[in-house]
């Protein structure tokens, strides 16, 4: 969606819920796009240890296998 600087002055607040919508919103000046307004994501931001440590693969909790498990039961004796 595209509006003008005069617009976007007068309806500000409707735009940015559109942004929020997930509209990306195009301010122009004479018929010229000058800025966007869209969503922002927001990112959990890891502190400490936890920002270098890798997210677990898929499934890394189900059981270990019969196979699986006497080759770890032979390894630890």
């Amino acid at each position: 969606m595209e509006f003008s600087v005069q617009e976007a002055k007068n309806r500000l607040s409707h735009l940015l819920q559109l942004a929020e919508q997930g509209e990306t919103v195009i301010i122009s000046r004479h018929g010229r796009p000058v800025a966007q307004l869209s969503t922002v994501l927001e990112k959990k931001r890891k502190l400490g240890m936890e920002a270098h440590l890798e997210p677990f693969p898929e499934g890394w909790e189900a059981p270990l296998s019969r196979k699986e498990a006497e080759a770890f039961l032979k390894l630890r004796r």
